[in-house]
């Protein structure tokens, strides 16, 4: 799923209730990349994702970010997270209220929704884009392009 991960190393990771995320991507002329900041519940930092991906569309860069957020948090054995994106599409497609006919977006949505159901506290909200900023930044630092977003 993806190249050149930049990721910091984790800060706190003793509290798993109220642990929260910030998921966006960025694609410019077929290249994207996704970021991802993810805090505890007292919004220390727990970790940075800024990775490129071989997704060649906004939708997929996007869920690609949901879902690389989720195996983080997974990994770490966080089962209560709640994961903010300004991408309308990967809430929609995720909860089943729409179809995913794409088989890349049909591969994410499925690990993400499994990833999910390991986690009983886990879900994806879609919040205002300027909720998403700093993730997006890490996205875009790796396009070297910060003035798009997508």
């Amino acid at each position: 799923m993806t190249n050149n991960d930049q990721t910091s190393s984790p800060v706190r990771v003793e509290r798993r209730r109220g642990t929260h995320a910030r998921a966006a991507a960025s694609v410019r002329g077929g290249v994207a990349a996704i970021g991802a900041v993810i805090y505890d519940a007292d919004g220390l930092l727990l970790r940075k994702i800024a990775q490129r991906t071989h997704a060649t569309t906004s939708n997929a860069a996007q869920l690609e970010s949901v879902v690389a957020t989720l195996e983080f948090v997974h990994s770490e054995g966080i089962d209560s997270i709640e994961i903010q994106t300004a991408c309308e599409h990967c809430c929609r497609v995720i909860s089943g209220a729409y179809k995913a006919r794409d088989p890349l977006i049909r591969e994410l949505v499925e690990r993400a929704r499994s990833l999910i159901a390991a986690m009983p506290g886990a879900e994806v909200r879609h919040v205002d884009a300027r909720k998403v900023v700093p993730a997006l930044q890490l996205a875009q630092s790796l396009l070297g392009d910060p003035g798009s977003s997508s």
